[in-house]
């Protein structure tokens, strides 16, 4: 029974910083790097969306040089940068766009939405609610661009609507309020896609370790067993000798490698008048007569080192 509990101690010793390292990974996969991954996901995406934008804008500025310069007038000016602008697309489906309202708000170009240009979006509510391009239009006004979140139809399909975060920009020689913006299912989607490849890569890392963890533990028990088995055969051959010196009709004792007693046998007791008790853990040399200490340590030396003992 104490064998089996021996086992079972060593077996945990063994599996339990395994998997206890293993589940620590996994806690820091889905609680701490997923967040993160998902935050910087995020501020990656809103970054590129206003480096579109300001990208975008230059167009604007360009035709706007042209007017400057006389080469078209406002109308024809505003009228090809709204048709370039229109037709732009990005993003992997290519259905991302890019849309014009004014500081009225007046939408000036959308799209995906032609039923609103032209419209006064002062009192324009967003599906939940919200006034999105009166938000533009403050954020243009107060910091000369910026991110505004709402709800809004996902690209070209008005019967879904999501949340969205766009950056807008104001153009202001044309009083224009350029923009484009992301939707947080994307991020979303994308979070989903790596939590399937972690869960998969976890399930594999799982499969592994439990493949390891059988294998330490037939090793450990199988080890352990044979180690028990040598323990028995050897307190067995133990026993076999101490009864031979037990039974051996003159004094006899065993010693360990610092020279002390381990064991004596009856007759020696008999012989010295001393209990085994007293005398077992005591250096032998005191009851050696000196006359034969230095043959009694050069036999013992030869054992030591394995050499046969010399015959006197």
């Amino acid at each position: 029974m104490g064998n089996d509990r021996n086992i079972i101690v060593k077996i945990l010793g063994i599996v339990l910083p395994i998997w206890l390292i293993f589940f620590l990974f996994v806690l820091s996969i889905f609680f701490i790097f997923v967040p993160s991954l998902k935050n910087h996901m995020m501020d990656q995406k809103k970054e590129t969306i206003k480096k579109l934008v300001d990208s975008t804008h230059s167009i604007l500025a360009e035709y706007h040089s042209k007017v400057v310069e006389g080469e078209m007038g406002l109308l024809e000016a505003q009228e090809k940068a709204m048709g370039q602008i229109r037709h732009l697309r990005y993003g992997p489906e290519g259905k991302d766009y890019f849309w014009i309202n004014d500081f009225h708000p007046f939408m000036v170009m959308h799209p995906y939405r032609p039923d609103l240009e032209g419209r006064d979006l002062t009192l324009f509510k967003g599906p939940r609610g919200s006034y999105p391009f009166i938000a533009m239009v403050k954020t243009v006004m107060e910091k000369g661009g910026g991110y505004v979140d709402y709800y809004w139809q996902w690209k070209d399909t008005p019967q879904r609507v999501v949340p969205k975060i766009s950056y807008v920009k104001g153009f202001l020689p044309w009083q224009w309020i350029l923009g484009t913006g992301l939707y947080t299912d994307d991020v979303r989607i994308e979070i989903e896609t790596i939590l399937a490849d972690l869960s998969v890569i976890s399930i594999i890392i799982l499969v592994v370790m439990m493949v390891i963890s059988f294998y330490l533990t037939a090793q450990t028990f199988r080890i352990e067993q044979d180690r028990a088995a040598s323990v028995a055969k050897l307190e067995k051959s133990e026993n076999m000798h101490r009864r031979f010196i037990d039974d051996a009709p003159i004094g006899m004792f065993t010693l360990n490698l610092k020279g002390e007693i381990t064991y004596i046998n009856k007759k020696l007791e008999t012989i010295m008048g001393k209990r085994a008790k007293n005398l077992i853990g005591k250096p032998f040399r005191p009851f050696i007569h000196p006359d034969d200490i230095r043959l009694v340590d050069h036999r013992m030396m030869l054992r030591i080192q394995g050499n046969p003992i010399e015959e006197p």
